[in-house]
């Protein structure tokens, strides 16, 4: 998850959208396949999300007011501003929800503030700045068939008993800057995020049982990291030139969480204690060029390493959990277009990705113990796609067909106390077929449409079961 330009996505893979305000968003681009080689830890593709700009005039005011069913209730001021070489953006919201279910009401305040400088006519400079305060998520939990049948809108009786809540606070800067020259442009994002989080659960912890005696989770983040790419067109030619777009991505993030017996608020036995870093280099380049001109050639690759290390800080179970692992990879595509004419235009892509385990995927373990699970490893996919597109008359239309192969798949094999468990659990086949159609009718009026047919199951799947806490 990009926005604008900035990642959303954590060294581990986890994406979050805490610092993301929908109602301040201009675009949402969904990029599938062959773009995770650009972006790495995911194989899903991208999510690239772009903000609303400042408007045209010297100084833009807004406020809007939402409201809704089950206590829905925000309210947003947008402000803008433009003085020569220099504009900015200010937005403020705040929400407030009761929720469908019990135990589901949440409380969220969220300002970002945006700006940017125009140093000479080839080089931008920007500064993002975001920030979310929830003092309240509250988490209703799952519930049986037979539950969801009786009463949908019930929460699970120890999420109601134990009071299971989140209360999180995160901040994000990033630093931006663009330079163009005469075959392309330099690109470079520098960004810090902290984040802190409490976060009861119903969950049981290993000492004692009770039905007022759940889980609370306390997590202090820091993050930093640095993107540089460049895309650059390689000597004449014009469109037809090869061009390369290249770069490299470093992260680091450090979590320090402590997980205690909690029985309502009083918190007595610390169980987790602990220190978890996650260190991601990527190097990634990509090559496009056009032959002929009825030819269009596409082909990159990027390396991945994630390094996850933990350092034990308690010892009351007796046993030193610390430690660490390494999962890296590389991944690779390769692409054809023909473009004859507007009216068809066919093309085929592969690709190649993977997926790591995030922290929490690791974490959570039967035993309740710290460290990480060593036995999850990474999931691994290809893609292929084939399409076409084209233009004829006013009408403009897209076809593909994928095909994506995804082995080592981590999935939740067991829930315990309301907490998931994974592995690595077989192999899954995502196949399907989507078709898009616009068409311009007047000069003010155009129609457009979608359709998907998706097919995604699993090939083999390994049944898991715990001896003696393990998964086999």
């Amino acid at each position: 998850v990009l926005l604008d330009g900035v990642p959303q996505t954590l060294p581990d893979g986890q994406s979050q959208l805490s610092n993301v305000d929908f109602a301040n968003l201009r675009s949402i681009e969904v990029l599938r396949g062959a773009s995770s080689s650009l972006y790495g830890n995911a194989s899903g593709g991208v999510l690239s999300l772009n903000s609303e700009q400042a408007g045209p005039g010297p100084f833009a005011q807004s406020v809007r007011v939402e409201g809704g069913s089950f206590g829905l209730f925000k309210i947003g001021s947008r402000t803008s501003g433009r003085s020569g070489p220099v504009d900015g953006v200010l937005s403020v919201s705040h929400t407030n929800l009761d929720g469908f279910r019990q135990q589901s009401e949440t409380k969220i305040t969220q300002l970002s503030l945006a700006g940017n400088y125009l140093a000479g006519g080839n080089t931008t400079l920007g500064v993002r700045f975001s920030y979310s305060d929830q003092p309240t998520a509250q988490n209703p939990g799952a519930l049986t068939r037979a539950e969801v049948l009786k009463n949908p809108d019930s929460a699970a009786a120890n999420n109601i008993l134990r009071r299971t809540d989140k209360e999180v606070w995160q901040g994000q800067l990033a630093l931006t800057g663009t330079h163009y020259t005469g075959n392309g442009r330099f690109d470079v994002a520098v960004f810090g995020v902290l984040r802190n989080l409490d976060n009861p659960l119903a969950t049981p912890p290993p000492q004692g049982t009770g039905a007022l005696i759940g889980t609370f989770v306390r997590l202090d983040r820091q993050v930093y990291g640095l993107r540089l790419s460049t895309q650059q067109r390689l000597g004449a030619g014009g469109d037809r030139a090869p061009s390369i777009t290249a770069g490299v991505d470093l992260q680091r993030m450090r979590d320090d969480r402590e997980n205690w017996r909690d029985s309502v608020g009083i918190r007595d036995t610390l169980f987790i204690d602990q220190r978890e870093k996650v260190t991601e280099y990527g190097a990634f380049a990509q090559l496009h060029w056009s032959p002929t001109e009825i030819v269009a050639l596409t082909a990159g690759g990027r390396y991945d390493a994630v390094k996850f290390d933990v350092t034990d800080h308690f010892f009351g179970d007796g046993s030193d959990n610390s430690g660490n692992r390494t999962m890296s990879s590389v991944s690779g595509n390769v692409g054809l277009s023909l473009i004859p004419d507007n009216r068809f235009s066919p093309y085929i892509n592969v690709s190649t990705s993977f997926e790591t385990p995030t922290t929490t995927e690791l974490v959570n373990q039967q035993a309740n113990v710290g460290g990480f699970n060593k036995s999850l490893d990474p999931q691994r996919a290809v893609n292929y796609e084939l399409g076409a597109r084209g233009v004829v008359g006013p009408v403009t239309y897209t076809v593909a067909g994928f095909i994506g192969r995804i082995k080592d798949a981590i999935v939740p094999f067991t829930e315990v106390g309301g907490r998931s468990l994974f592995t690595n659990a077989g192999k899954l086949k995502n196949d399907g077929l989507e078709f898009g159609i616009s068409a311009r009718v007047l000069d003010q009026l155009r129609l457009f449409g979608n359709w998907t047919h998706a097919n995604y199951r699993f090939d083999t799947y390994r049944v898991q079961r715990l001896v003696a806490g393990n998964p086999v």
